[in-house]
């Protein structure tokens, strides 16, 4: 499983990829992917709108429970597009 923390955020492909082709270059060639089990088995039982508002929920209980304990928290979303 592959997991690019900031090479693919906008202040660090503004102007030059170097890293991030070099990263997709490496996973490919080592048969690295997403991986679809780090989605819970309940959700793909859902249809796209309702697995919408489950991930919503799921945002909205984590960002409640540590409201101003943190100044950001990158939401790990990538992996619900295996259910659409």
């Amino acid at each position: 499983m592959t997991s690019f923390t900031n090479e693919m955020k906008w202040y660090s492909t503004e102007e030059n990829y170097t890293i991030p082709d070099a990263m997709m270059k490496f996973t490919k060639e080592n048969g690295i992917s997403d991986n679809p089990k780090q989605l819970p088995e309940w959700v793909k039982t859902l249809s796209s709108e309702k697995s919408g508002e489950a991930a919503a929920e799921s945002m909205k209980s984590v960002v409640s429970r540590y409201k101003g304990e943190l100044i950001a928290w990158d939401v790990m979303n990538e992996n619900i597009h295996f259910h659409f």
